[in-house]
Parts: C-alpha cells; sequence; structure tokens
C-alpha cells in the first residue's frame, strides 16, 4: 500500500449512491427508528445502507435530540458495542479466534463461533463481579470515612472494563494458552489466562491483579518480546502513556513499571498506541492524542525506560479512529472526518525521528471513519463508517457499513506465497486476497511448476504451488498451452504432497507395535505400504516392504455403500465397480463419508485420522489448519433447538410457535 492506485475496492459499492444490496421497498426509517434494542446492532451491521438512506434515518435534531452512542432514533441501546478484539489464531475451538467485546454499559463477553453461529461463550463481567465481591470489595476498600457515593463510585470504577487486549498464544508444562488483559476504570490490570481451544466451560484463571497509576484508560498495547515476556503500553484520557515490562508464568504475571513516555497532562486523549522495534534496546513508539500522531524514538530494558527524541503531525481536523503500522515504518491512521491518511517515520542513526506526509489516500463527504484494521497479512484492510452529521460529530457511533480493500497486486501475493515458510492456513488472508485480484485481472497469478520439477521440490514449495494450481483453475483462463499445463501438474502435485505424508507416517511408526490397533488404522497403514510398493522410489519401497510384513493380512478394502471390494487406484477417492466413488482421507487414506472437512481446501478426513497426529482433532495435509465436523455442528444446532423449545415448554402453543419461527 506505497501508493494511492495501489489500494483497490472491493466488495462494497461506493457510498455515495445507493446500495444495490438493500431490500429495496423497506421503509428504512421506520426499521431504524423503531428496532428492538437487543437486536438493533445485528440490524445495523446486516442491513448495508447507503449515505442518503443513513441520512434520512436520523431524527431531526430540532425535534428529537438524538442521545444514543449506537442507534439512531433517540433511544439508548445498552447492547451496543463500544469496543471489540479478536484473540490469536486458535484460541476458540478448532483452532478458530474468539472475539472479546464490550458494550456501552461497561459489560465484556467473549463469543465465539458454536456450529454455524457466534454465541456468547463466557461473560466475564459476572466473574469479574464475583471475584471482587467475594471478600467484601477489600481490593477497592477506601479510607474508614469514606461516603456512600465516594465507595460507590469506587466499586463502580473497579467493575468497568475500559480497554482489553489478548496475548499471543503461548505454551507452559499446563498447556497452550493466551492472556487477556483487561484495564478497569479504577487503573487496575487483570491477566486472565484463557486455554486455546476454549468452548466456555474451560476453566479460566487470573493471573494476577495490578494497579496501574494511571486513570481512565483509553488505549492499550502489548509488544511481545519472547515467549511469555512483553512490554504493556497504556494510555489514557488525560495523555499520560505509561509502559511495564512483563513476564507471564501459567500461575502468576510479573509487572515492572518503567514509568511515562508522556507525562504531561496535556487533556489529549491517547486513542491508540503501537510499540515497534527498531535495534537493539532501541524502540519506535506511536501515540495517537485527538489529531496529532506522535512519534517516538525510547530506549527499553527490564528495568530502564528513555525516551530518545519525538516529532509530532497533525492528520485531521477530528479525531484519529484507526492505527495501522506497517513494517516498513509506512503509517496509515483514520481520521473522523473522513480520511485515510498516509505517514512515513524515518529514524536517523543517531536515533532522532521524524513524521513525513503523504496525503489523504482516502476521502468520503458525508461519512466518518470510526475504526481502521487490517487482516493478520495486511493485505486485507477494513474501513468502519458512520453517518457524519453536522449536529452530533461529537457522539461515538457505532458503524454502520464496512467497506473491504484489498492491497498488493498478484505477482507479489504469490511470491509471497511461494517464499512463506508459515503454513498456509496461516496465510488465508493473502491467499483471499490473491484469489480475488486474480479473478479481476483475469490471469494465472504464477507460471505452473512442470511436471518434472516436482520430485525435486520440498513440500512446503509443492504445497504452495497446489494452492496456486487449484486457484488458477478457478480463473477464466483462456491460454491452452497454460490449461494444459495446469491439468497435468495439479493431480501431479496432490498425489506428490500425499506420498510425503505417507513416508512421514512409515517412519514414525515402523519401530512401533501397531498390530494391537483397531481395524481401520491397521487398514489405513495397509493402504499407505500398498501404495509406496507400486509407485514409491526403491528406498521408499524397502521401508514398505518391511512395514507391511509387521502388519500381516489385513482384509481388503470394501466400498462404504454396497460393501465390494475397492482397489487403491487413486489416493483421493475410491470407487467400486458398482459406480459408487466416495473420497480418501487425505490422512489415513481411508474411504470416508464427505462429514469432517477442511473448510480451505475442501477435503475430508476420517474419523480416527487423529491417531496419526497424536491429538484429539486432524488437521488438513494441504494446509495444516484444523479441520471441521459438520456432524458435530448439525448436533449442536439440534441441541439448540431443543434447549429453546425447553425454555418455553412452559408458554402457550401461539407463544412456542412465535419463538420457533424467530
Amino acid at each position: 500500500m506505497q501508493s494511492r492506485c495501489d489500494v483497490q475496492p472491493n466488495l462494497h459499492p461506493s457510498t455515495s449512491g445507493p446500495c444495490p444490496y438493500t431490500n429495496i421497498g423497506i421503509d428504512v426509517k421506520r426499521l431504524v427508528e423503531h428496532v428492538e434494542r437487543t437486536t438493533g446492532h445485528a440490524v445495523m451491521l446486516d442491513s448495508v445502507l447507503s449515505t442518503p438512506q443513513r441520512i434520512v434515518a436520523e431524527h431531526d435534531p430540532r425535534n428529537v435530540r438524538n442521545i444514543s452512542p449506537a442507534m439512531p432514533g433517540g433511544d439508548i441501546n445498552h447492547m451496543g458495542y463500544r469496543r471489540g478484539a479478536w484473540s490469536p489464531y486458535g484460541v476458540g475451538e478448532q483452532g478458530r479466534c474468539l472475539l472479546a467485546l464490550a458494550t456501552h454499559d461497561q459489560r465484556v463477553n467473549i463469543v465465539g463461533r458454536v456450529g454455524r453461529k457466534w454465541e456468547k461463550l463466557w461473560d466475564l463481567s459476572v466473574h469479574w463481579h464475583r471475584h471482587i465481591s467475594s471478600n467484601s470489595w477489600a481490593a477497592v476498600a477506601g479510607h474508614p470515612h469514606a461516603t456512600q457515593l465516594e465507595t460507590y463510585t469506587a466499586r463502580m470504577h473497579m467493575l468497568s472494563v475500559y480497554e482489553f487486549q489478548w496475548t499471543p498464544v503461548y505454551e507452559d508444562s499446563q498447556g497452550s494458552f493466551s492472556i487477556l488483559i483487561t484495564l478497569t476504570a479504577g487503573s487496575h490490570a487483570v491477566f486472565w489466562r484463557i486455554p486455546t481451544n476454549f468452548t466456555g466451560a474451560e476453566e479460566v484463571r487470573i493471573l494476577t491483579i495490578q494497579k496501574m497509576d494511571i486513570t481512565l484508560a483509553s488505549a492499550i498495547h502489548w509488544h511481545s518480546i519472547t515467549n511469555k515476556v512483553g512490554y504493556l503500553i497504556v494510555g489514557s484520557s488525560s495523555g499520560l502513556v505509561k509502559v511495564c515490562y512483563c513476564q507471564l508464568d501459567g500461575d502468576d504475571a510479573v509487572m515492572t513499571d518503567l514509568g511515562f513516555a508522556y507525562d504531561v497532562k496535556d487533556r489529549m486523549r491517547v486513542n491508540h498506541i503501537h510499540l515497534s522495534h527498531v535495534t537493539a534496546d532501541q524502540y519506535l513508539l506511536l501515540a495517537a492524542k485527538h489529531n496529532v500522531l506522535l512519534a517516538s524514538t525510547v530506549k527499553l530494558s527490564t528495568d530502564n525506560l528513555t525516551v530518545a527524541c519525538a516529532a509530532f503531525s497533525h492528520v485531521g481536523k477530528l479525531a484519529i479512529s484507526g492505527l495501522v503500522v506497517l513494517k516498513n515504518k509506512n503509517v496509515y491512521v483514520s481520521v473522523k472526518d473522513g480520511t485515510l491518511q498516509h505517514l512515513v517515520v524515518s529514524i536517523s542513526p543517531e536515533g532522532e525521528v521524524s513524521l513525513k506526509e503523504h496525503g489523504a489516500i482516502f476521502r468520503s463527504e458525508g461519512v466518518a471513519y470510526t475504526g481502521l484494521m487490517t487482516s493478520p497479512n495486511q493485505t486485507l484492510w477494513g474501513i468502519f463508517e458512520s453517518v457524519s452529521v453536522a449536529y452530533d460529530h461529537l457522539v461515538v457511533r457505532e458503524p454502520t457499513q464496512i467497506s473491504i480493500y484489498q492491497v498488493g497486486c498478484s505477482a507479489k501475493l504469490a511470491r509471497y506465497v511461494l517464499e512463506s515458510e508459515r503454513p498456509l492456513h496461516s496465510n488465508a488472508d493473502v491467499l483471499e486476497s490473491l484469489r480475488i485480484t486474480s479473478c479481476k485481472e483475469g490471469v494465472s497469478p504464477v507460471i505452473p511448476m512442470q511436471s518434472s520439477e516436482i520430485p525435486d521440490q520440498p513440500l512446503q514449495l509443492l504445497k504452495a504451488n497446489y494452492w496456486l494450481a487449484k486457484m488458477s483453475r478457478s480463473v477464466g483462463i483462456t491460454d491452452e498451452a497454460t490449461l494444459a499445463t495446469l491439468d497435468e501438474v495439479e493431480p501431479m502435485l496432490q498425489t506428490s504432497i500425499l506420498e510425503h505424508w505417507i513416508m512421514q507416517m512409515l517412519n514414525r511408526f515402523i519401530t512401533d507395535d501397531v498390530s494391537q490397533q483397531q481395524r481401520s488404522i491397521l487398514l489405513s497403514f495397509s493402504l499407505m505400504c500398498e501404495w509406496i510398493m507400486k509407485n514409491g522410489r526403491d528406498d521408499n519401497k524397502e521401508i514398505a516392504e518391511v512395514f507391511a510384513k509387521k502388519l500381516g493380512h489385513v482384509d481388503q478394502e470394501v466400498c462404504l455403500v454396497c460393501q465390494e471390494p475397492i482397489q487403491l487406484d487413486f489416493l483421493t477417492h475410491g470407487k467400486c465397480r458398482n459406480g459408487h466413488t466416495l473420497p480418501r482421507c487425505c490422512r489415513s487414506l481411508l474411504l470416508t463419508k464427505p462429514t469432517i472437512f477442511c473448510p480451505r481446501c475442501r477435503v475430508f478426513t476420517h474419523k480416527d485420522a487423529a491417531y496419526f497426529e497424536g491429538t484429539m482433532s486432524s488437521t488438513c495435509t494441504y494446509c495444516d489448519g484444523f479441520v471441521v465436523d459438520e456432524l458435530r455442528e448439525r448436533r449442536q444446532q439440534l441441541q439448540a433447538v431443543k434447549n429453546e423449545d425447553e425454555g418455553v415448554s412452559g408458554c402457550s402453543p401461539s407463544v412456542k410457535q412465535t419463538k420457533r419461527k424467530h
């Protein structure tokens, strides 16, 4: 995203005209004004309203003063969300993410995907209230002569969570986990240990509660140094910025107060903070204070903080609402006046810092930019928009539209995928952006690998080329030579990847006694040995023959439909003489019913495939991401419907019917 021409709008039309996705014939004004409070946020985010329609939906300020921070219409929506933060990948069930949400009435919930829906998994506010009230509010005990109002205010400040931040996933002897750091209005930092694969039933522990010498926290940032060690930076509404050195443990979190990076109470609210490493002990600290971006070079250690140099720049007329920092010190900020500004930070060898403005790359009349965020690899950018009205431009509003933009050209994205050593599932946003770009350009994103090159390539490069080959087939390519190469290369890449996996399993289990394993595992090993003895290299054939002798006699594989014998002709599927065709598991090679699948690669796994990974769940052979059990999701949906029916069992038949319809 070096220049304005690199940004390609996608998925959403311009907000200057009517939106083609809006339901025609619906009275938008009545819909917005009379919506129920509990469903207001869902309606506003599910219905995309163009700028003229959103303005029409507003109340006349001369008649009804709009005091709602989330919904037009004059009614305060207490369920409106004012803050959200995604967890790292893997904290949620089946390797997904969790989302921490704070409402306008200071409640914090953790939501996650349950089946095909997103539901509340854990109420942090309830558990926080139980914790601090269990010992008669000793943590907020004031002086003996405190008035009732002072006591009440102190308790409310202790309960109200203003900001929160997730740490990366860490591991210790007790398992893998992430820390959710919450900051209260009473300047307490609470460290919650949340285990990975969290479903709401697992134990969540408070590691420590630290009193911070800062009030009314307005921004928070966690900078990870090494495993379970990092810097916690906190900003306040009065303009202060504090830095702490933190060491996380399975049962504790030790914090060292390093002092203030900005210690002047200039009453300029700190909206965003970012810390990035430069060299050795030198760091770059960025702080967005209202409409001013401050950049400082600081020296940090385990017990010391020194601010070396600082610079600032005015980036808009209204407050900065979003901050994105790239590795090359390019900084992008969204401003509530409807602009997205680009700045470049320069640091001299002497440590002097300067900010150079490159101007606005986006500008939208009549719309306020209330947020800016990127995907993990920063290839997809989201800008949160809300209608901008002169008389209430200072009122905080929820976004009424989210526009997604893709960044970068297909050649750069394809090169990144081929050169990256990360698992492909962690590059999902890059691959999705590449797919969209390739469809727009109508050309293959990469020259296909030749069939003669496949046997000598490393496994990671084979996986990346297989992904790109599959993607290229979905693009409208007219070059017959390219199509012929794809037809030849794609199945060869897939077979080579599976053969790599087979040899990994044979080498891993060749010294183990597997004769007592269940029939499906023995059949899986037998299929692996059979394929390698027919199609593998000579050295691999020797290993397969030794393994096959250990297995002894194993019954032949049969069709899951008609029980007819099936020959191992393909690694991806099996077909009996009656014409029944079933997919093979990408891990065990067993024929499987298409219920457990990879949502990214659309390949299937057998229910017993987790044996080969030594875990409770399987991963995909091609992208290394977690698979999804569709039957389990259906069972969860049926259980949810059953629970709902039980909840209305005491109602009249008409009430039951109404609830089921909703």
